[in-house]
C-alpha cells in the first residue's frame, strides 16, 4: 500500500513547499498528517490542480518535516500509503535546481491558480499593540450549496514558523458568512474573518485554519519575515500621526508657512482690517538665555501687524547681562515696556505684574524661550475683524528643537471637554483684557505651571466668541530646562495647579463633578461625575431575529451596568424566528423594565423609523440608542455618558466601540475633507493614545454613531429625531449635525466602552438597491452639510490628510485608487 503513492517534482512558492504526488487516483481520499520536531503538529493538505495533478502542500520551515499520507480502506481502517521527511536544505536545493533548469512541471505547480488561491488564508492587517501584535485576515473556501462544511465550526491558530510551536490558539471570529458566489450557481463561498493576538515576533509565522471537529485542514498561509515586515511597514505608514511624521518640517516650510510676499502685503494693508485691536504681549523673564530672548523679541517686533506692546517682566534682577539686553530692546523699539521685579514671585504673580500695566485690547501670553510666526498677530486681528465679539483666541503650534520644527499640533476648535482633561489650547493664548480686569482678583501662585490653563478656563467660561486660528503660528522650544524637553518633572507642582484650575471651573459652572489628577492617565485630569439623582434612561434597541445576539446584549446590560434606573424598549422589526419570540416572552416574564413594541415597515427597511417608533414608546427623560450587536465593557457606561449628557451645553454623547479583538470600531466621526463621514481611529488598538491622546481623552466631535448614542428626549424632539428620509445611511450623522447646529456639543466619551460585533465584512457587498440608497443618502447629506466637506470639520483639522482617520499630515494627494465616488462607498 505504501508504495502506490510516490513523491515527485518539488518546488517552493509563497512560503509553501509543493510536491507532486504520483500514483494518486483520488486526492480527496487522502488524509495528510504533518509533524515537526518532537511531534509538533503542522498543517498540510493534498489538493488537485486545474490540470488534474495531485499535489502535497506543506509549509516551508527551517527544520525537518515528516509527512504521512493515509487512505481509508474498505473496512473503515486508515492505511498508511506514503511517508516522507522533507528536509529544509534539500527542499531548497531541489526547488532552486528545478527553477534553474526550468522544469516544466515545477513551473506549472508554481503558476497554478488553484494552488495560489485554494488554501484561502489571507493576511490583511498586522497592527502593533505595545509588546503584542494583532493579525487580521480571512479564511475563504468554496463548497457546493448544502455541504455541511459550510456550517461546521472553524478554528484558526498561529504557529511560530521557526519552531512550529503554537503562538496563539485563542482566535477571534469577526465575521462568518457563506453567500452564493456570483456567476457560480449552486456554489457558496464561506468567508471567515479572523483575528489573532500574539507577542511581537522576531520570526515569521504560520496561520492554520481547520475544522474544529476532526481537525481537517481548510488551508494555511506562511507569513514569512519579508511579508511580515511589509505588513508592519504598511501599518506604520497608515497610522503615521502628524506629530510623528519626519516630513513635517519641509511640509511646514514649503506648504504652510506664509510666503514673504504675503507678509509684505500684510505689512502694507493691515490698516484695512475692520478691527485693529492693540495686543499686549506679556512675557515673564527668569534667567532667560540671551539668545532665546533675542529670538523671541525679534519674532514679536517683526510682526506684519504692528499694533502691539511687548511687556517684559524680569524676575531675575541679579542677572546683569539679561537686564542690559532688555534695556537694549527698550531703546531699540518704543513698543517694548520693561518691568524689573525685586525677585521671583512665581510665574503667575510675575505675569500679573505685566497684566496690570498692559493697555491693549487683548492680553497675549508668550513664553520667554519661544517664538511666533511673523503674521501671528495679523491673523489674530483678522479673527477679531470677522467676529468683533471675540474674547479668546488661540492657534495651532509646533515645537522648535535644535533649530528644527517638529511635533505639530493641529488643534480642534473650542472643545470644553478636552480642555478639562488637558490644556490643549496652550500657546498662544490671547484674552480680552477688559474681562481679565473685571475679575474679582487676578489668579494667585496656586496656579503656577498651569496659569495659562486656568486663564483659558476662566475667560472661556464667559467668552462670547472663541476664535481658533487654524495655522501653525507658535513654536514651543524644546530644551533641557523646558517642560517640552524635560517633561512635567521639570514642574511637578503644575499638576496640582491644573487640578485646582479644572475643579474651580467645574464649581463655577455648578456641576456635581470632581477633578482628579491622574485618575486614568498619570498627567491628565479625570472628571468624576457625582449624581444626587438617577433619571430614567430608556435604552431603545431595534431587533430582527438573531435571538443569541440580542440575549448577549441584554445580559450585559443587566449584569454589568451600575446605573440603577433604566428601561429597555425593544423595537421588533419583522422577525420570523421562533427563538426570538420565545426570548421576548422570557424577558417580559423576568423583567418589569423590558418592553417589546412592534414597528410595521410598509415601505421597506427604515432604521430611522424604528428608532423614532421606539422613542415614542419610551418613558425616560434620557434616551440611549443602542444596536443589538453590542456588549457592555464599562460598568459605569451610563454614569460616564450621563455625566456629559446632563449638561445644558451638550446635545448627545457617544461611546468608544471596540471589535471583539480590542481594535477600535468607532471612536467618533469626522465630517470633513472626505467622500463621506469617517470613523476616526478605526482599527487602532484600544490602548493606543493616538494623536495628542485624542483616542483616550473625552472630547467633542461633529458626530458619533447611533450604535450607542445618548441624548435628552427634549433635544431629540427639538431636532426632529432621526430623518426617515434617510432610512439606512447617515441618519445618525445628520442627527448629530442638527444638534451641533443648535450650538449643542456632541461628546465622544472614550472611557465609556462597548464591544460592537458588527462584522468586518458587513456592508462590503452591496446589492444594486442598497448602493442606490447609499448614493441617495450621500446626496441628501452633501446637500445639507456640504460646508463640512468643503471647509473641513471644525473639530478635526483640515490640515490632516484627505479621507483621514488617523490624524496624518496632509500630503496633498487623494487616497490611492480614487477614481470615483463609488470606490469609497
Amino acid at each position: 500500500m505504501a508504495g502506490r503513492v510516490r513523491f515527485g517534482t518539488l518546488t517552493r512558492a509563497r512560503g509553501k513547499c509543493l510536491i507532486l504526488l504520483e500514483g494518486v487516483e483520488d486526492a480527496e481520499a487522502l488524509d495528510c498528517e504533518v509533524s515537526g520536531p518532537r511531534g509538533v503538529a503542522l498543517p498540510g493538505r493534498v489538493t488537485t490542480t486545474e490540470r488534474g495533478d495531485s499535489v502535497l502542500v506543506v509549509p516551508v520551515v527551517p527544520f525537518d518535516v515528516r509527512v504521512d499520507l493515509y487512505r481509508e480502506t474498505s473496512d473503515g481502517r486508515r492505511a498508511l500509503v506514503a511517508s516522507r521527511i522533507v528536509r529544509e536544505l534539500g527542499a531548497s536545493l531541489r526547488s532552486k535546481a528545478n527553477a534553474f533548469v526550468r522544469n516544466p512541471r515545477a513551473t506549472a505547480l508554481r503558476s497554478s491558480d488553484s494552488l495560489l488561491v485554494e488554501d484561502g488564508v489571507s493576511f490583511d492587517v498586522l497592527a502593533g499593540d505595545g509588546d503584542n501584535e494583532i493579525l487580521r485576515g480571512k479564511v475563504m473556501f468554496s463548497l457546493e450549496e448544502g455541504d455541511l462544511r459550510l456550517v461546521q465550526p472553524v478554528e484558526v491558530i498561529a504557529l511560530d514558523r521557526s519552531t512550529g510551536q503554537v503562538l496563539s490558539g485563542e482566535w477571534c471570529c469577526l465575521g462568518d458568512a457563506a453567500p452564493m458566489r456570483k456567476n457560480y450557481p449552486g456554489v457558496c463561498e464561506r468567508v471567515v474573518d479572523y483575528s489573532l493576538r500574539m507577542p511581537r515576533l522576531e520570526h515569521g509565522l504560520i496561520v492554520w485554519a481547520r475544522f474544529a471537529l476532526g481537525g481537517d485542514t481548510i488551508g494555511f498561509a506562511v507569513l514569512f519575515e519579508e511579508w511580515r515586515d511589509s505588513l508592519r511597514a504598511d501599518w506604520a505608514a497608515r497610522t503615521l500621526f502628524a506629530d510623528r511624521d519626519p516630513a513635517y518640517e519641509p511640509w511646514f516650510l514649503e506648504h504652510h508657512r506664509t510666503a514673504e510676499r504675503e507678509i509684505s502685503l500684510q505689512r502694507s494693508n493691515w490698516s484695512d482690517l475692520a478691527e485693529q485691536p492693540l495686543f499686549s504681549i506679556v512675557v515673564p523673564l527668569f534667567r532667560t538665555p540671551l539668545a532665546f530672548l533675542e529670538e523671541m523679541a525679534s519674532s514679536v517686533l517683526l510682526q506684519s501687524y504692528p499694533r502691539l506692546e511687548l511687556i517684559l517682566v524680569n524676575a531675575s534682577p541679579e542677572d546683569g547681562e539679561l537686564a542690559r539686553a532688555v534695556e537694549g530692546l527698550v531703546a531699540r523699539d518704543e513698543r517694548v515696556r520693561y518691568i524689573l521685579l525685586e525677585g521671583n514671585r512665581g510665574i503667575t504673580e510675575n505675569t500679573n505684574e505685566g497684566i496690570r500695566v498692559a493697555t491693549g485690547d487683548f492680553l497675549v501670553f508668550l513664553d520667554h524661550d519661544d517664538t511666533i510666526e511673523p503674521d501671528a498677530l495679523y491673523w489674530y486681528a483678522h479673527e477679531v475683524s470677522i467676529h468683533p465679539d471675540t474674547d479668546l483666541i488661540y492657534c495651532d503650534e509646533d515645537h522648535l528643537k535644535d533649530g528644527h520644527y517638529v511635533l505639530p499640533f493641529f488643534k480642534p476648535d473650542w472643545d470644553l471637554d478636552l480642555l478639562r482633561c488637558e490644556n490643549y489650547v496652550c500657546h498662544m493664548l490671547a484674552v480680552r483684557r477688559s474681562l481679565v480686569m473685571e475679575l474679582p482678583e487676578l489668579p494667585g501662585r496656586e496656579f503656577d505651571g498651569s496659569q495659562d490653563h486656568n486663564m483659558t478656563l476662566v475667560i472661556g467660561d464667559q467668552a462670547r466668541h472663541v476664535a481658533h486660528v487654524r495655522r501653525i503660528l507658535y513654536h514651543w522650544r524644546i530644551h533641557e530646562q523646558s517642560v517640552a524637553g524635560a517633561g512635567i518633572d521639570q514642574k511637578p507642582y503644575a499638576l496640582e495647579a491644573e487640578r485646582i484650575a479644572v475643579q474651580n471651573h467645574l464649581d463655577r459652572r455648578g456641576e456635581r463633578s470632581t477633578a482628579v489628577m491622574g485618575g486614568r492617565i498619570p498627567t491628565r485630569v479625570d472628571v468624576v461625575y457625582e449624581f444626587d439623582e438617577h433619571p430614567l434612561v430608556s435604552i431603545v434597541i431595534p431587533n430582527h431575529n438573531e435571538a443569541p445576539v440580542l440575549r448577549r446584549c441584554l445580559d450585559s446590560l443587566f449584569s454589568r451596568l451600575t446605573w440603577p434606573n433604566f428601561e429597555i424598549v425593544i423595537v421588533e422589526n419583522g422577525s420570523d424566528d421562533p427563538d426570538t419570540f420565545a426570548l421576548y416572552e422570557d424577558l417580559k416574564n423576568r423583567f418589569t423594565n423590558v418592553r417589546v413594541v412592534t414597528c410595521e415597515m410598509p415601505h421597506g427597511f427604515n432604521f430611522s423609523r424604528l428608532i423614532n417608533f421606539g422613542v415614542d414608546a419610551a418613558r425616560g427623560e434620557y434616551l440611549l440608542l443602542l444596536n443589538n450587536d453590542t456588549e457592555v465593557i464599562s460598568p459605569d457606561l451610563l454614569e460616564l455618558m450621563m455625566g456629559c449628557a446632563r449638561r445644558e451645553d451638550v446635545g448627545c454623547v457617544g461611546a468608544k466601540l471596540l471589535y471583539p479583538d480590542g481594535l477600535v470600531q468607532h471612536a467618533g466621526v469626522s465630517t470633513g475633507r472626505s467622500f463621506g463621514p469617517l470613523h476616526l481611529g478605526h482599527l487602532l488598538p484600544d490602548a493606543e493614545a493616538g494623536y495628542y491622546e485624542c483616542m483616550v481623552l473625552p472630547h467633542q466631535l461633529s458626530a458619533v454613531t447611533a450604535a450607542c448614542l445618548l441624548t435628552k428626549r427634549s433635544v431629540y424632539r427639538e431636532v426632529g429625531g432621526l430623518d426617515e428620509g434617510l432610512p439606512v445611511d447617515y441618519n445618525d450623522i445628520d442627527f448629530c449635525l442638527k444638534v451641533r447646529a443648535r450650538n449643542l456639543a456632541v461628546v465622544e466619551q472614550v472611557n465609556a466602552k462597548m464591544f460592537h460585533y458588527e462584522s468586518v465584512s458587513r456592508g462590503m457587498e452591496k446589492t444594486t438597491a442598497q448602493f442606490e440608497s447609499l448614493v441617495r443618502a450621500l446626496g441628501i447629506y452633501s446637500d445639507r452639510w456640504g460646508d463640512n466637506l468643503v471647509e473641513g470639520d471644525p473639530l478635526h483639522s483640515s490640515l490632516f490628510s484627505f479621507d483621514d482617520v488617523y490624524c496624518k499630515l496632509d500630503d496633498g494627494s487623494l487616497p490611492l485608487g480614487a477614481t470615483s465616488l463609488a470606490d469609497f462607498l
